[in-house]
């Protein structure tokens, strides 16, 4: 049965010339088997692999997202893509857990610990003291 939806599907790539950039949109001129669609290949990329090694290095080290930006001249989406592996995160892998644990480390910044209980607390503003569970008593 998949054969022939197969043998189907590509009975109208090659009709309707769907693979030609001419007549259609598919990226691959194959039925039955996606193009590869990673890095450079995807057809919405915009930056090139080697300016994603260089801002993932950078976020790595800390860098502020302006920064990158003006840097390397892409927008603030893109560089938040990156960091949060929702683009490129087949791109120099070996960094990807460096750029989470340093979002981890800024995400918690304003941090501390219950009066009472000792537990760790998300403070909201300066003046909180108490977790949640303690201020209720």
């Amino acid at each position: 049965m998949l054969e022939e939806l197969i043998q189907r599907e590509q009975y109208w790539i090659d009709k309707l010339k769907s693979a030609s950039p001419e007549y259609g949109f598919n990226i691959c001129p194959i039925a039955g088997r996606p193009g590869d669609q990673n890095g450079e290949n995807n057809s919405r990329a915009t930056i090139s692999e080697d300016i994603v090694i260089h801002i993932k290095k950078d976020l790595s080290k800390g860098l502020k997202i302006k920064n990158i930006q003006d840097k390397y001249n892409v927008s603030y989406q893109t560089i938040i893509n990156i960091r949060n592996l929702t683009a490129w995160k087949n791109c120099v892998p070996e960094l990807n857990e460096e750029i989470i644990k340093f979002v981890k480390r800024r995400t918690f910044k304003n941090k501390s610990r219950c009066v009472k209980c000792n537990k760790v607390i998300y403070k909201k503003s300066n003046r909180q003291k108490y977790c949640k569970d303690c201020a209720k008593r």
